[in-house]
């Protein structure tokens, strides 16, 4: 019987399991660039489960993700597991960053791709550097990671149900992404790298009586451009002012061919910004689009109505519109977690830890969780899989379990707690705290020089995007023209971090 799984490669891995054996979860840019750094070593024995039949991560829609009502959901693993599609992409969404903050070593990006890459654009750009590392090559496909387990935590009884004996220290247990009750099967390994985004579960906050509403009530998880007319002359209520909000209102406002009547957008955030956003003025005066700070939405005053906290009443409202983010979530790990302790989540899933460097489980040391930081570039990215990989090689010693919890608590303290502290695209310290990151990182990193040249320049870039995004002017942000700039035609070098 044929599999859509790897069976050679899985064989493979299996039968070198007298090597240090490495399971990466997820073949997105994250997994992508892991793999790409841990078989520069020939003596460590890596697979990546991807549950999808490409790489790509969520920049990769399958036919899931297009939300098509036609294509039966019923069994795929992920949407039966947690009710919703895997990808939060939408296909006219563009990078937040310019192609010199998003490009990897020693792999420029073609000259035709836009400044801020569209999806499509990315998606190539991310395929041709695993292509050129080869690593599909260490990649089973369609196959849906359920469950990790600590085997020193499992009981005779579980192991019994195993078909070998584990001799390491995690055991993985996988399943066809298509069908949840097919093809499973059970790896070991030393070290677990879990890199299977946090875009995936939407932060569905509840309206008080929103059961009254007679109108749509969506996360922008769920929006696809074939939805356009969906909200064409319609009253939205957005809630959220990040930048997915910023995002969505931006194409309803200035890039779809039928706008909605009127966009009002709430949030618990200081709007003021936005209200006096040059790019904004216009559609403003307009009435197009209306910011309300509000400390909460009081709740639904009637099947098309909202009542805010300050007694106001918004009414004729379509659709609520949530641009409410999105929750950390571990699946696989979740399941035995009150057993196994890996993690511990913050905050209402909000965040997660204790992590040293914002990436090693300080719990358990051989979990990582690459690229789980909010606001950073692709090359951030790349320089956490590098130091990873170093790690996993034995380059560098973690200082002791308390040394690290201890420099967590210090982290919490200096990020405003332990929601924050993932997110380093705060302002006005967004460029300080990014840079103090990376350095950080490379202490560790004996022998390996620091591209500062790199870091200068992300910097210039990284406050160019600082000035547009503070002073609300996003979607401008995104027309800029950077032709002029000394490094617009810049590769990153490789062999420096």
């Amino acid at each position: 019987m044929s599999t859509l799984y790897n069976q050679e490669l899985e064989n493979k891995y299996k039968n070198n399991y007298d090597q240090k054996s490495v399971i990466v979860i997820g073949g997105g840019p994250l997994g992508i660039l892991s793999l790409r750094y841990l078989t520069e070593d020939s003596s460590i024995n890596v697979i990546c489960f991807e549950a999808k039949d490409n790489l790509g991560g969520m920049w990769y829609m399958d036919k899931y993700d297009s939300l098509d009502p036609t294509i039966d959901h019923s069994q795929n693993a992920f949407i039966r597991e947690h009710g919703v599609v895997q990808s939060s992409l939408y296909e006219n969404l563009d990078l937040n960053n310019p192609k010199m903050m998003a490009l990897y070593k020693g792999h420029p990006c073609p000259k035709e791709f836009k400044e801020y890459m569209t999806a499509e654009e990315n998606l190539q750009y991310i395929t041709s550097f695993a292509e050129k590392y080869n690593v599909r090559n260490y990649t089973s496909f369609n196959t849906y990671v359920n469950i990790v387990r600590l085997v020193a935590n499992m009981t005779e009884e579980e192991l019994a149900n195993v078909p070998f004996k584990p001799t390491k220290r995690f055991l993985v247990q996988v399943v066809s992404y298509h069908n949840y009750d097919k093809e499973i099967r059970h790896f070991q390994a030393d070290y677990i790298y879990a890199c299977s985004g946090h875009f995936s579960k939407p932060n569905i906050q509840k309206i008080p009586n929103q059961e009254v509403f007679e109108g749509e009530i969506v996360h922008t998880h769920h929006y696809r451009p074939k939805d356009e007319d969906k909200f064409a002359n319609k009253n939205i209520v957005l809630i959220g002012s990040m930048i997915s909000a910023q995002d969505i209102f931006s194409i309803f406002l200035f890039e779809v061919r039928n706008r909605p009547t009127k966009i009002t957008v709430i949030s618990r955030k200081n709007l003021d910004y936005l209200k006096n956003a040059v790019s904004l003025q216009e559609t403003i005066q307009k009435g197009q689009i209306e910011f309300i700070q509000q400390d909460e939405y009081s709740c639904v005053k009637s099947r098309n109505s909202l009542e805010l906290k300050s007694g106001r009443i918004i009414e004729n409202v379509d659709i609520i519109l949530l641009a409410t983010g999105y929750l950390y979530f571990f699946p696989y790990l979740d399941k035995y977690n009150h057993i196994d302790n890996l993690i511990e989540y913050y905050e209402k899933s909000r965040s997660f830890g204790p992590l040293y460097n914002k990436l090693i489980s300080i719990n358990e040391p051989h979990l990582l969780f690459p690229g789980c930081l909010v606001g950073v570039s692709q090359s951030h990215h790349e320089r956490q899989a590098f130091y990873a990989a170093q790690y996993v090689f034995g380059k560098f010693q973690l200082p002791s379990k308390e040394e690290m919890q201890k420099e967590f608590e210090e982290e919490l303290e200096k990020f405003g707690g332990k929601r924050g502290y993932l997110a380093i695209a705060k302002f006005p310290s967004f460029i300080k705290d990014h840079d103090v990151y990376v350095r950080k990182l490379h202490k560790d990193l004996k022998g390996i020089e620091f591209d500062e040249y790199f870091q200068e320049q992300w910097v210039i870039y990284g406050t160019i995007i600082q000035n547009f995004i503070a002073n609300g002017n996003y979607h401008a942000m995104k027309k800029d023209d950077l032709s002029h700039m000394d490094t617009y035609d810049y590769v990153p070098k490789l062999g420096l971090f």
